[in-house]
C-alpha cells in the first residue's frame, strides 16, 4: 500500500472493516509512507520513504521479479503489450539505485520483492501519497505494473475492475461555449480528470490569458483553503466582478463572495449514489429531516434556476417539475431501468446489478488503446509524454534554504476541510502541530511544544511543533484542513488581545506553490521544501 491512510482517513467507511476481516484470516500488509499513520500501525510492516520517490522503489521492485524471473508469463503474454520495452528500462533500476533516492536499503527492497511475487493473491495500490507530487503520473504507473508483472487483476483479493451502475443525466438544451476551455483539460494537460485543473483556473483568473473571467460560482467547494497557494486563491477571487458561493457554513470563499446560497445537508437531500465496490450498485439517499432554514438543496436550486431561464432538455422537452422526477426520469432511461418509486421498494432503495464479476478483461480487455494492460503507452508517447513509467524527480525538492520535506496527511478525526465548526470533532483534534523527527528537532534544539516559524518560498507562518519517531527524518507533515480564519467561531479558534480571531492550527495548503502535476492535472499538495525557525 502506497500512501493511502484507509484506516485513518476513511473516505470509503467500509475498508477497515474489510482489511481487520483479512487480517484475521492472515492478511499481510507493507505499508509504504513517509509519516507512521494509523494504516502503518495495523501494518506488518512500515516503510519510510522520501516524499515523490515512490515510482523509484516499485521500478526496483519490478527490477527484482524480472530479473528472477517471478513473473507471470501467461498474462504478460495474453493481456500486455510492452514488457520487453520495460525490462530493459528496469534492467538498470537496482535496489542500489533506488536506495540512493528512496532512502530505503537494498536488502528491505529485495526481501519485499520477493515476499510479493510469492504472494497469491497480492493486491498493490496507492492514492494521494505518490498522487499528489509533480511526477505522479510516471510514479503511479510504475506502481500499477507490479499487479500486471505478477498477473494480480481482477482476481480475487486483487485489484478489481469496478462495475459501476448510474443513470443516464438529463441535459440542457444550451450552446456550448465558443471560447476554449481555460484550465488546458484535453490540451496542455492530456488526461485530467472532467472535474477539471483548478490551478489552472485560478491563475486565468489572475493574469486574464487567454481571456478575463468574470464571474464563478462555488458549489460544495471551499476555494480559499482545497487549492494549493492560499494567498494566490484569495488574489484571484478578488478579480472576479461577481461570486456566487453554496455552503452550509461562513467559509473563506463564501466570506468573498457576492451572493451566499445556503447548502443543504446531506440528511436533508435526495441523490443517487453510484457506490464504490466490486459489484454494480445504485443506491438513493432520501430526505431523513426537514430543511431547518426552509430552503433548497443544491439541486433543486439549480433546477429552479434553469427552469426560471426556461431552458429545456436536450430533445426540446420541459424539464421536470421536481427533483425527485428529475432522479426518476435519470435512473428510468439509465441502465438500472427504474423509477424512483421502483427504487425506493427495493431492500434499502439499493439496486445490485448482479455479483462480482472476476477477469472481465478476457471477454472485455482494459480500457487502454490496446485493450491491454500497457507497460509501454503510445497514446502517451503522441502525447510527449514518458512511454514507459520512467523515474522523474519531483520538482520541489528541499534545497540548502529549505531543508525539510513537507507533506500534509488526514486522519478519521477530520474531513479534507469541511469539518472544523463541529465541536466535538475539534475537542477530539482541535490543532495540527508539525510533526518533526527527534533527530531533526535535536539538531535544531527544539522540544515538544515549541513555537516555531514554519516557511517555504511561498509563505510564513507560525506553528507549533511536535516531536515523534513517527516520521521520516528528512520529512516535516501538517494535517489538512486547519488554519481557518472563516468556516464558524470554533473553527476559527479564539479571540486574541487584539480582538481578531486566532486560527485553530496551520494551513498546509500556503506553502505550497499551487500547481498541477502534468499529465493528469491532479494538484501538488505534498511537494515543497521548507525550513523551520523558532519563534
Amino acid at each position: 500500500m502506497f500512501g493511502w491512510n484507509l484506516l485513518g482517513a476513511t473516505k470509503w467507511a467500509l475498508l477497515p472493516g474489510i482489511w481487520n476481516e483479512g487480517r484475521a484470516k492472515g492478511a499481510k500488509m507493507v505499508y509504504v509512507d513517509p509519516f507512521f499513520n494509523q494504516t502503518a500501525a495495523k501494518a506488518d510492516e512500515w516503510i519510510p520513504i522520501r516524499p515523490g520517490t515512490d515510482g523509484a522503489f516499485a521500478l526496483a521492485l519490478g527490477h527484482e521479479i524480472v530479473k528472477n524471473g517471478w513473473q507471470d508469463e501467461e498474462f504478460i503474454k495474453n493481456y500486455t503489450v510492452g514488457f520487453d520495452k520495460y525490462a530493459e528500462l528496469v534492467k538498470d533500476k537496482t535496489p542500489e539505485w533506488a536506495e540512493k533516492i528512496t532512502s530505503i536499503p537494498a536488502a528491505t527492497i529485495r526481501r519485499v520483492a520477493q515476499e510479493l511475487a510469492a504472494t497469491k493473491p497480492a493486491l498493490v495500490d496507492a492514492w494521494s501519497g505518490p498522487g499528489h507530487h509533480t511526477n505522479a503520473t510516471d510514479g503511479g504507473r510504475a506502481i500499477a505494473m507490479l499487479g500486471a508483472l505478477l498477473g494480480q487483476y481482477d482476481k480475487p483479493g486483487t485489484m478489481i475492475s469496478r462495475q459501476a451502475m448510474g443513470g443516464k443525466r438529463r441535459a440542457f438544451n444550451v450552446d456550448k461555449p465558443k471560447a476554449a476551455r481555460i484550465d488546458g483539460l484535453g490540451t496542455k494537460y492530456p488526461f485530467a480528470h472532467v472535474s477539471g485543473i483548478y490551478t489552472e483556473i485560478r491563475d486565468a483568473m489572475l493574469s486574464g490569458q487567454p481571456y478575463q473571467l468574470r464571474a464563478g460560482v462555488f458549489m460544495f467547494q471551499n476555494f480559499v483553503m482545497s487549492v494549493p497557494n492560499t494567498k494566490k486563491n484569495i488574489e484571484a477571487l478578488k478579480k472576479l466582478e461577481y461570486i456566487v458561493v453554496f455552503d452550509t457554513m461562513m467559509s473563506e470563499t463564501a466570506r468573498l463572495a457576492d451572493i451566499v446560497i445556503p447548502g443543504s445537508h446531506y440528511l436533508e437531500r435526495w441523490e443517487v449514489n453510484v457506490n464504490w465496490v466490486t459489484f454494480p450498485a445504485t443506491a438513493i439517499r432520501q430526505p431523513a429531516v426537514k430543511s431547518v432554514i426552509n430552503g433548497m438543496t443544491e439541486q433543486e436550486f439549480i433546477l429552479a434556476l434553469a427552469k426560471k431561464m426556461d431552458l429545456k432538455d436536450k430533445d426540446g422537452k420541459s424539464l421536470p417539475a421536481t427533483y425527485p422526477e428529475y432522479i426518476s426520469d435519470q435512473l428510468k432511461n439509465g441502465p438500472i431501468g427504474k423509477t424512483l418509486d421502483e427504487m425506493l421498494a427495493l431492500p434499502g432503495a439499493v439496486f445490485i446489478g448482479g455479483a462480482t464479476q472476476y477477469e472481465k478483461y478476457k471477454k472485455n480487455g482494459f480500457a487502454t488503446p490496446s485493450k491491454k494492460v500497457e507497460f509501454y503507452s503510445e497514446q502517451m508517447e503522441k502525447k510527449a509524454l514518458n512511454a514507459l513509467p520512467e523515474f522523474v524527480e519531483p520538482i520541489y525538492k528541499p534545497t540548502a534554504d529549505f531543508p525539510f520535506y513537507l507533506v500534509n496527511y488526514k486522519q478519521a478525526e477530520h474531513t479534507h476541510s469541511r469539518t472544523f465548526n463541529n465541536d466535538q470533532l475539534m475537542e477530539m483534534k482541535p490543532d495540527n502541530p508539525l510533526l518533526i523527527n527527534s533527530t531533526a528537532a535535536a539538531r535544531l534544539g527544539l522540544k515538544d511544544g515549541d513555537a516555531i516559524w514554519l516557511e517555504s518560498p511561498y509563505a510564513k507562518e507560525k506553528a507549533t511543533i511536535q516531536v515523534t519517531e513517527r516520521i521520516h527524518p528528512e520529512v516535516v507533515a501538517l494535517q489538512h484542513g486547519y488554519g481557518h480564519w472563516g468556516f464558524g467561531k470554533i473553527a476559527r479558534g479564539a479571540l486574541n488581545k487584539t480582538n481578531t480571531w486566532c486560527p485553530a492550527g496551520t494551513a498546509d495548503g500556503a506553502f505550497l506553490a499551487g500547481v498541477s502535476e502534468k499529465a493528469s492535472g491532479m494538484a501538488v499538495h505534498k511537494e515543497i521544501g521548507v525550513r523551520i525557525l523558532k519563534a
